[in-house]
């Protein structure tokens, strides 16, 4: 799959997530950039510059702007919940072309609102992103459970 189309699929599936239960299914940071939001950290895995990368790599390769699966990592850390919003996702744009999934994120209010100068990024914070959805009325709950999730990581190394 073209990593492009990934990342965008995966910054589409975070943003559902937020919005239907309060909880992203990756979380972490989140920029802005020329061709719209991603999640930094999974950008970084695949271009290999992220510390987790050569537990990436055992799993996946990157050749140009591919990503190829080259052994089957499961799917036991995620929920049914997440699996199957993952699949909704791919098949609601399975006819769109890369380009095509990510003009859609450029049309988020959140990356509107942080858009970066031409060549740069911007991080999107959390709150941008639960205003555009339309929970800021959960906002502490959100709020709460991103850093616990954050710290939980961070102290156990996922």
């Amino acid at each position: 799959m073209n990593y492009y189309r990934l990342l965008k699929l995966l910054y589409i599936a975070d943003r559902r997530s937020l919005q239907k239960i309060g909880r992203p299914v990756i979380g972490g940071r989140t920029v802005a950039m020329d061709r719209g939001p991603l999640h930094s950290t999974m950008c970084d895995l695949i271009k290999g510059s992220d510390p987790e990368s050569p537990g990436w790599f055992l799993n996946f390769r990157t050749d140009a702007y591919e990503v190829e699966m080259v052994q089957d990592p499961g799917n036991g850390e995620l929920s049914r919940y997440e699996i199957d919003l993952l699949t909704s996702i791919t098949a609601e744009f399975m006819q769109d072309d890369e380009w095509a999934v990510g003009e859609k994120t450029h049309e988020y209010a959140e990356f509107i609102e942080n858009k970066p100068p031409k060549g740069s990024c911007r991080t999107i914070p959390l709150a941008s992103i639960v205003r555009a959805i339309g929970r800021a009325d959960n906002w502490e709950a959100i709020e709460r459970d991103a850093t616990e999730v954050a710290v939980f990581d961070q102290v156990f190394g996922r």
